[in-house]
């Protein structure tokens, strides 16, 4: 792909750009997917890919992160979403917004980022798996969490996440 074909131009040996999982001898791990890089200290540490109409895809053997973790360090207030399209969605609307990969994926590595928060909102998708990552954030992370209980989902599946009842 280009992007291979960039990096042997570069100088980058073939083994070297498969180990980072971006790309192989002939496929580009991104094509036809947004990239959405995941910053830590203003620095990128992660690239996750989506396809429009399907899932979010991580490198191979990329570490579970939060997406816009620099938004929680000094924050006395933090909305967490389930996906960054969300996260991206409440940033814009002026939230201190950070995002988990999936409504099961938040580690316990990750309390410790929330230490000095005084109130975690968590905002996640209102469907069972949702609705279960929330408590389940809320039995980690104590009495500073307020789960946002998003509309129910009409019949057509709209309006049961954060960007769908924004748009709607």
């Amino acid at each position: 792909g280009r992007l291979g074909e960039h990096l042997r131009r570069l100088g980058f040996k073939d083994e070297d750009i498969a180990k980072t999982g971006l790309a192989t001898r002939y496929r580009d791990f991104f094509v036809g997917k947004i990239t959405i890089p995941y910053f830590v200290n203003r620095n990128v540490m992660s690239i996750r890919g989506k396809e429009i109409g399907a899932k979010y895809m991580s490198l191979p053997g990329a570490p579970n992160r939060l997406y816009n973790i620099d938004s929680v360090w000094d924050a006395e207030e933090v909305t967490l979403c389930e996906g960054e399209v969300d996260t991206l969605v409440l940033e814009q609307l002026g939230f201190n917004a950070i995002g988990v990969a999936g409504a099961n994926l938040f580690s316990d590595n990750f309390k410790a980022y929330f230490d000095k928060c005084k109130t975690v909102y968590v905002c996640f998708d209102n469907y069972d798996s949702g609705r279960r990552g929330a408590e389940k954030i809320q039995d980690k992370l104590g009495h500073k969490v307020r789960i946002v209980q998003m509309p129910e989902a009409d019949e057509d599946g709209t309006k049961n996440d954060v960007s769908e009842w924004i748009v709607t």
